[in-house]
């Protein structure tokens, strides 16, 4: 232990040591990244010249960032967290706590952070106003009921699915390009939610209480705006023909590949299997690498990341595909039983 006597060192990267405690660290450090290793506790209070943590996949339980005053990213995703203190982050641009047990977070001093993902989470009320900067939010799969975005004028992604609004005021988000409020039942899209939004592609409102005719028209007819409300409606109001046409093929495709599957596996436990696939999941270890990769495809990591978050939230896994009369819960375990076992029992890890 002798890190702390390196007074020149200014990044630190030990990720996937299976590291328990964390050495004494010198004042110097300015980058400092450990992620997938079975840390409690990260003391950093005499860091105050680190720029970027990278903490994630731990079990890490609090973490206090209020003596580090020149973060600019921080990724802290996927571990145990229940508080979280940014208070004097007066430089933090990005921010990644998902995974976490977190129920509340102050961010009244981040006036620069562009970037905020905070899913899956436990956070009841979300104010976001003191962020006028912020560019991409994700707050998806918490239980927020009150989202502040009074000050956000240039917002451009916003996912907030599967939580508990009731509404969702957005007057001052005209760079908006995406939006995500599906799964928020009691949220009705005010009619003028959509005002000023000349950048707008793409919202998705499946399970909310919003039905297609509260659209504005100039957003219904809109060939350049995809709009998901719901599967049945979309097919019916001959939106986009493309759009429709891939709609239509992807489920026939899935129904198809649900019948395929459940005659190759007629007489197998699809309980047992389901079981198999979660207890898989849920040791999952998901790196802080991006989810996609350089030709724009879906990474090892954000299939991680799915595979929990379909474990998460079981509410959907009883779907029944008219079709094939196989439920979501169902095709999942037919899945696991068609894997590969190199892909089946492959270690957890990024």
């Amino acid at each position: 232990d002798v890190l702390h006597l390196c007074s020149k060192l200014k990044i630190f990267k030990c990720s996937n040591q299976n590291i328990k405690l964390m050495p004494e660290l010198p004042s110097s450090l300015q980058v400092l990244r450990c992620c997938n290793n079975q840390l409690e506790s990260l003391n950093l209070s005499k860091l105050t010249g680190l720029t970027v943590l990278s903490c994630s996949s731990n079990k890490i339980c609090t973490l206090n960032l209020s003596e580090l005053k020149h973060l600019k990213s921080i990724d802290c995703s996927n571990n145990h967290l229940d508080e979280l203190n940014t208070l004097g982050c007066t430089e933090l641009v990005t921010l990644r706590c998902e995974f976490n047990r977190l129920i509340w977070l102050n961010l009244t001093q981040c006036s620069k952070l562009k970037n905020f993902r905070c899913c899956l989470n436990k956070i009841t009320r979300l104010d976001l106003t003191p962020c006028s900067k912020l560019k991409n939010l994700s707050c998806s799969r918490n239980r927020i009921s009150e989202l502040l975005l009074t000050r956000c004028s240039k917002l451009e992604e916003l996912d907030c699915s599967d939580n508990r609004l009731r509404e969702l005021l957005l007057t001052q988000c005209s760079k908006l390009e995406e939006l995500i409020i599906q799964r928020n039942m009691d949220l009705a899209v005010d009619q003028h939610m959509f005002d000023n939004k000349p950048y707008l592609r793409t919202v998705w409102l499946l399970g909310t209480a919003t039905h297609w005719h509260n659209l504005p028209p100039d957003i219904r007819n809109n060939q350049n705006i995809y709009i998901d409300i719901r599967p049945r409606r979309l097919i019916n109001q001959g939106l986009n023909n493309a759009q429709n046409s891939h709609l239509a093929s992807t489920h026939q495709s899935a129904s198809q590949n649900a019948t395929y599957l459940a005659d190759q596996f007629k007489n197998a436990s699809l309980d047992t299997a389901y079981q198999a696939f979660c207890d898989w999941a849920q040791n999952i270890k998901c790196s802080d690498m991006e989810i996609l990769d350089g030709n724009n495809r879906a990474t090892l990591n954000y299939k991680y990341l799915t595979a929990k978050n379909w474990i998460a939230y079981p509410s959907h896994l009883e779907h029944v595909d008219k079709k094939s009369q196989i439920s979501v819960k169902q095709f999942i375990a037919l899945f696991w039983l068609a894997a590969p076992g190199r892909l089946r029992f492959r270690p957890a890890g990024p």
